[in-house]
């Protein structure tokens, strides 16, 4: 993918997601998650994942338009986060 020429990523690449609105993420292991809503011009991390314990690595990809999933698994916590913003907003959810 040309677009991930420019991708300040410190970690391992594992998924590479577009979005039908054109959302590109991408996530991997050792790293944050990290989007372009320009098609791969800029990318940006979501200052709300900053929580996100990034030790293990975090998966992330759009299912819609606007909703997407991270996926949190490192030995010291499980998570799933959710956005319904496109990727600019994401919010912790407990799964019981």
């Amino acid at each position: 993918m040309a677009a991930a020429a420019g991708l300040p990523f410190p970690g391992y690449l594992g998924t590479v997601s577009l979005a039908p609105a054109g959302t590109i993420v991408a996530s991997g292991g050792r790293s944050d998650v990290y989007f372009s809503w320009d098609g791969g011009q800029t990318w940006h991390t979501s200052p709300s994942l900053l929580r996100a314990d990034r030790g293990d690595g975090l998966a992330a990809a759009m299912v819609t338009r606007n909703l997407g999933f991270v996926l949190q698994a490192s030995i010291y916590g499980k998570q799933i986060w959710l956005t319904r913003d496109d990727g600019h907003h994401w919010t912790p959810v407990t799964v019981r």
